[in-house]
């Protein structure tokens, strides 16, 4: 994975966060590291990952963040490197759900699909990847203010 330019492209007030999880319900035995990055003030989230166990996969994306007191959520697109029966299409629809337990930690859940479910528009199957896991958070204390609310 090419995610050590983001780490580099750190700004002041940014927040970087990186986690790790576990697919808990299509591929129980994948393991998934994830990086985020939000400039300061901003609602524009980047992130990008990847997964090891029966498959081998990464992902780049972009989406919008919000915060409301304890929860931060993130609704965006992700380009997903390979085509499989979990996901169906390269191209997906990312959602992750963190509640943050101080400044730094977060326990996160996220879901990569191509809501097919929704939409109906892939002939492939979507099962979708549900990963749990952990998010350590750089930069959130000097960013109290970005987030805070949903709407600019």
């Amino acid at each position: 994975m090419c995610l050590v330019p983001l780490l580099l492209v750190r700004t002041a007030g940014a927040v970087i966060a990186i986690g790790a999880g576990r697919d808990v319900m299509f591929a129980p035995g994948a393991r998934a590291l994830f990086l985020n990055y939000r400039p300061n003030g901003q609602h524009l989230d980047y992130f990008a990952g990847g997964w090891r166990g029966q498959y081998h996969d990464e992902f780049y994306g972009a989406g919008y963040h919000c915060r409301i007191e304890h929860l931060s959520l993130n609704l965006g697109v992700t380009y997903v490197t390979k085509e499989t029966d979990i996901n169906g299409t390269r191209w997906n629809f990312a959602i992750r759900a963190a509640y943050l337990l101080g400044p730094h930690w977060a326990l996160a859940y996220r879901h990569i699909s191509n809501a097919d479910v929704l939409f109906h528009w892939s002939a492939g199957p979507n099962r979708g990847w549900n990963f749990l896991g952990v998010d350590y958070r750089f930069g959130e204390a000097n960013n109290r203010g970005a987030g805070q609310t949903c709407w600019p």
